[in-house]
């Protein structure tokens, strides 16, 4: 939400009869804005600008990456030359060898004229290659020649030409993804990622709002366009909206009111459907989004109904909640009893007690919370499905789990899933095996790959930074996968697995990049247990965090017996987002934290 200090810079109406030339005019630096990630980006350009040092911008499209471009060609000593972009994703394949480094008379049929090419008509400047990811693998080989060597041939032609040009590149793809899926050449993504330069999406950004609606403004007017202003309430909503079209739609919006509201002030009422549902206590989602979520509802149910699975409720406020480090539990206080209480952050302790007690199998479809996690993946309450499997192991569940989520998202994924351990992931994405390598060697990662200053010594720390930030987002890209074995120091409530060095029966699935859920092959013995709770408890005291309680009754009914048993708990909103395409979590909530 803008702070009422930041709406009031905001410009007020002007008559749609108001000269071009009162307005005020554009902002010379690019990007505009005062946040962080953008005085980050200027920075950068400020420094490269004055060496021929091949850029390669990153950022979601909208974001502004040929602007940032113009901006280093125009700042650099190239300046006086041309600035050529070229988008190598409206081009077809077979005709951008020739659009880039031209052609002779009579190289294929139509070429009835010599022609020249982008990198000939950049020569002395700058040659922007915008959506470098949907370049092909033939040009791409070609294009590594041509950055190696500085030579390139027209089409057709036998003569090498020598070149001239500063290359700056930009993509909205993930191109370290690109690279282990097999998509994008590892020697051409170094070869570009010289300098990176990465452009934070709009909603990143919400306190350059205001001044990009003035340079906006400023932009209408030249072209001779009124003006826009809007109303408290429909700034209020526009700040709260998650622009998925980044500055380019913020763009679009102002020039549709341009010519629509002939000057006067746009309400909240005039905003568009999709950013109207964003004004304070209207739903987050849309209602196709809840359509959506009341039907995989439904799938869940009718899939464990039609297994003999029975549904079951367990209370989300108990005496007792998880010792986990990395997990944060929300406490509250009932009158004449014993404080504090702790909002739930998985019904897992409550359902073993269920079946220690001698339930079969048995799931529940219910509300977590989890305190500390909001932003575009978590919100502090979400919708979890948890569910047990007697006699089966956590190999068994992970077949399940699948035939759940081929059921869920169906042809938005190839099947059958992807299986592979812990150190394979690891080894594909980093080259490295996280169970043997030194600590030194994974915090040198951290620093490389994950951008980490200070690593830490904590070895899981750093296995889960690396997991999250660079192996995480690698996998389940068009097709589920799933992770398991991982390190025994990360068996949580899993059992372990003999072997050298022991691993956990653990395992995680991921649908594009995204976590989706958590699954282990129980742990049965309670002295283990209770050992596992006091060191959480004590590396929590080290950390100074709070140290809630040992779950007691959770102990007692595993020395009464759980039976052999497998469970996994899924994070239903994230299956969703990946169901209906939405790009952040509380597009799928009723109403996010900041409406609730």
């Amino acid at each position: 939400m803008l702070s009422p200090e930041v709406l009031s810079a905001l410009p007020r109406p002007r008559a749609a009869n108001q000269g071009p030339g009162e307005a005020t005019a554009p902002r010379p630096c690019h990007p505009t804005g005062v946040s962080s990630g953008v005085r980050r980006v200027r920075e950068q350009v400020g420094q490269v600008a004055r060496f021929d040092t091949t850029v390669l911008i990153t950022g979601e499209s909208g974001t502004g990456k040929e602007g940032v471009a113009r901006a280093l060609h125009a700042l650099s000593p190239r300046a006086a030359g041309p600035f050529v972009a070229v988008n190598c994703g409206a081009i077809p394949a077979e005709l951008l060898e020739s659009e880039l480094f031209g052609h002779e008379k009579g190289a294929f049929t139509g070429a009835h004229a010599q022609r020249r090419g982008r990198f000939e008509l950049a020569e002395g400047g700058t040659l922007f290659l915008d959506e470098i990811g949907e370049m092909s693998p033939l040009m791409q080989v070609k294009l590594l020649r041509v950055l190696q060597e500085r030579v390139y041939e027209r089409v057709g032609g036998g003569e090498e030409r020598r070149c001239d040009v500063r290359i700056v590149a930009a993509t909205h793809r993930d191109l370290p993804v690109e690279v282990a899926a097999g998509r994008f050449r590892a020697d051409l993504y170094y070869r570009l990622n010289v300098f990176p330069v990465a452009i934070p999406p709009l909603r990143a950004r919400g306190e350059d709002l205001p001044l990009l609606i003035v340079d906006l403004n400023a932009r209408l007017a030249a072209r001779g366009y009124p003006t826009v202003a809007f109303s408290e309430a429909a700034l209020a909503a526009l700040a709260r909206h998650e622009w998925p079209g980044n500055v380019r739609e913020l763009e679009n919006l102002m020039e549709r009111f341009a010519v629509c509201a002939g000057g006067a002030v746009v309400g909240v009422a005039q905003l568009p459907f999709e950013t109207l549902s964003l004004v304070a206590d209207a739903p987050s989602a849309a209602p196709a989004i809840l359509a959506a979520r009341a039907a995989m509802n439904a799938r869940c149910r009718a899939f464990f109904a039609a297994r003999g699975v029975l549904e079951v409720e367990t209370p989300i406020l108990a005496q007792a909640t998880v010792t986990d480090v990395h997990l944060a539990s929300l406490a509250t206080a009932i009158a004449g009893r014993p404080a504090p209480y702790y909002l739930q952050t998985s019904p897992e302790y409550a359902m073993k007690r269920l079946l220690a007690a001698g339930s079969d199998d048995i799931y529940q479809l219910c509300k977590v919370f989890r305190d500390g996690e909001s932003g575009r993946l978590h919100n502090p309450e979400f919708t979890m499905l948890e569910w047990y499997r007697r006699g089966l192991d956590h190999h068994a569940l992970m077949a399940e789990v699948e035939a759940l989520l081929e059921a869920l998202l169906g042809a938005r994924f190839q099947w059958p899933a992807e299986r592979l351990t812990y150190r394979a992931a690891f080894e594909r994405a980093l080259g490295v095996d996280p169970l043997s390598a030194p600590l030194t060697t994974l915090a040198g990662l951290a620093r490389e790959r994950a951008g980490a200053a200070d690593p830490g010594t904590d070895r899981d720390a750093v296995l889960d930074l690396l997991m999250a930030v660079v192996v995480g987002p690698t996998l389940g890209r068009g097709r589920i996968s799933f992770v398991h074995e991982y390190p025994a120091s990360q068996a949580a409530l899993a059992r372990l697995l003999p072997g050298t060095p022991a691993v956990a029966a653990r395992f995680e699935a991921y649908g594009e990049g995204l976590e989706l859920c958590n699954g282990f092959h129980e742990l049965a013995d309670p002295a283990e247990q209770r050992r596992r709770f006091e060191a959480d408890r004590a590396a929590r005291a080290a950390r100074g965090l709070p140290v809630p309680p040992v779950d007691e009754r959770l102990l007692a009914a595993l020395a009464a017996g759980l039976p052999d048993c497998a469970g996994v708990a899924l994070g239903l909103d994230r299956v969703l987002m990946l169901a209906t395409g939405c790009g952040s979590i509380r597009e799928v909530l009723t109403f996010a934290v900041e409406e609730a």
